[in-house]
């Protein structure tokens, strides 16, 4: 996608947004109690979720590097 269409599509998203924060009417609503519970439970499963990952994406990181370094020095203990 060019750019100039990206920046286009970037900015009518935007001033969209603007002009529903700015010309948004009261809802005279409220949030139920199991509203935040459940926003809390979405929050934790992110971030456990996010942690998880990470740790797996490091693990992988981690075996590849042993994975090249353990094959230098095994050719090299042929050699000798």
């Amino acid at each position: 996608m060019p750019k100039v269409i990206r920046y286009s599509i970037v900015r009518v998203v935007v001033l969209a947004t603007i002009l529903v924060g700015i010309l948004a009417i009261p809802a005279y609503a409220y949030i139920d109690p199991g509203t935040g519970s459940y926003i809390l439970q979405m929050a934790l499963a992110f971030l456990l979720g996010a942690l998880f990952a990470l740790k797996m994406f490091w693990q992988n990181v981690k075996a590849f590097f042993v994975r090249v370094f353990s094959r230098r020095s095994d050719s090299n203990d042929d050699v000798q």
